[in-house]
């Protein structure tokens, strides 16, 4: 029986191991066995980092796991199909040993990597260690996973930034502390670092894991049909200068609704927002990117909102630009009943040579009902 075969059986006794210190006991059992397998080192590390005198001795062997793991696919026999321990037997017979899925094996891998290199004031690999656990925790399923495109509706003030976006044909995300809402997240008050070092028994890692959450970025729309969306009176009010500004209605393609994994660690997807009437308490101990990113009180339900979330460890800055591909496009730009002309002339020339043209509408009083307006075109 060689190493790896050797490392898989005690996997296999310490997942039905029911004792508090069970990793004592499997690395008793593995701390002489050697192979091309990220766990086994992974493992070695998570025991090693239980105590401060043997901190090099866990940087060693999360060294080796990382090692391992950039070269995961020809070096761990156990990650086809993403989950699972494989080993085969003299006889020929192969055997799986189920584990949590392998996302789930690189968040704990990276999470005890930030860990130790925090304590050993290795700021910059452990920051690096928790972006990617931030990557990979939050692969979610988007809630247009099964469409092609998807039409959302964006309230803009007329400004620089607003005319940016139009004129170089993209969509800004930024971070959700520059939000109007200063509790719009839960994210906003629980990854901070203060609060961070409160909770945790090592406040030498709250500094990294706290920075690693600032490469989340978002972009608020709201979802519906025209009527539904464009005639809400509230959101002119809040978010489109008191009707002085205008609503963008965006077709975006798949490339927004589910990026696949990639190797800078980059990917951005829509989501619904849940609202809740439940209380939400920033002492939980863990959190996960639905309830930080988009979750938010009922009474902002009137919004319909959905968000693009987007995770880009590579940029520093707070705002970012994302290039509109070639099946997204503006569909429509609503034009608010307080714009101005100049404003509306404005607009339009910016889109005198695009490919796909918007068609252009101007909020209207309805006679019939002073409460309500009228879409019209132009």
């Amino acid at each position: 029986m060689n190493d790896f075969q050797k490392f898989v059986e005690s996997i296999e006794k310490y997942i039905e191991n029911k004792s508090t210190d069970k990793l004592t006991t499997l690395f008793n059992q593995i701390k002489g066995l050697s192979c091309n397998d990220f766990r086994l080192y992974y493992f070695k590390a998570a025991y090693y980092n239980k105590t401060e005198e043997h901190l090099a001795k866990a940087k060693e062997n999360i060294d080796k796991s990382l090692e391992l793991v950039d070269r995961i696919e020809e070096s761990a026999p156990g990650v086809e199909n993403g989950v699972g321990l494989w080993y085969s037997y003299p006889d020929g017979n192969s055997y799986c040993l189920p584990l949590i899925s392998i996302k789930q094996q690189l968040i704990e891998v990276y999470s005890t990597a930030g860990e130790i290199y925090a304590k050993l004031q290795d700021y910059k690999n452990s920051l690096s260690a928790y972006k990617k656990v931030q990557y990979y925790i939050s692969f979610l399923k988007s809630d247009f996973e099964n469409c092609k495109s998807v039409s959302l509706f964006s309230f803009r003030r007329y400004g620089k930034y607003s005319l940016a976006d139009l004129k170089e044909n993209k969509i800004t995300v930024s971070p959700s502390k520059n939000m109007n809402d200063p509790f719009d997240s839960i994210i906003n008050l629980w990854a901070n670092e203060e609060h961070l070092a409160q909770k945790c028994k090592d406040k030498s890692h709250a500094k990294p894991y706290a920075k690693s959450f600032d490469y989340f970025r978002i972009r608020s729309f709201c979802y519906g049909n025209e009527d539904e969306v464009v005639k809400k009176s509230l959101m002119w009010s809040h978010y489109a200068d008191e009707h002085k500004g205008f609503c963008i209605k965006y077709k975006l393609s798949s490339r927004f609704i589910k990026q696949e994994e990639n190797e800078k660690f980059e990917h951005s997807y829509l989501k619904k927002i849940n609202y809740t009437e439940n209380p939400i308490s920033i002492d939980t101990p863990t959190i996960d990117t639905t309830l930080a990113f988009a979750t938010k009180s009922i009474e902002w339900s009137y919004e319909n909102e959905v968000r693009l979330i987007d995770f880009n460890p590579n940029e520093p800055n707070d705002y970012l630009g994302i290039p509109l591909d070639k099946m997204s496009y503006i569909e429509a730009i609503y034009f608010g009943y307080r714009c101005k002309d100049d404003i509306i002339n404005e607009v339009i020339s910016i889109f005198n040579k695009n490919e796909h043209q918007p068609i252009f509408f101007k909020m209207k009083l309805d006679t019939r009902d002073v409460h309500h307006m009228q879409i019209v075109q132009l």
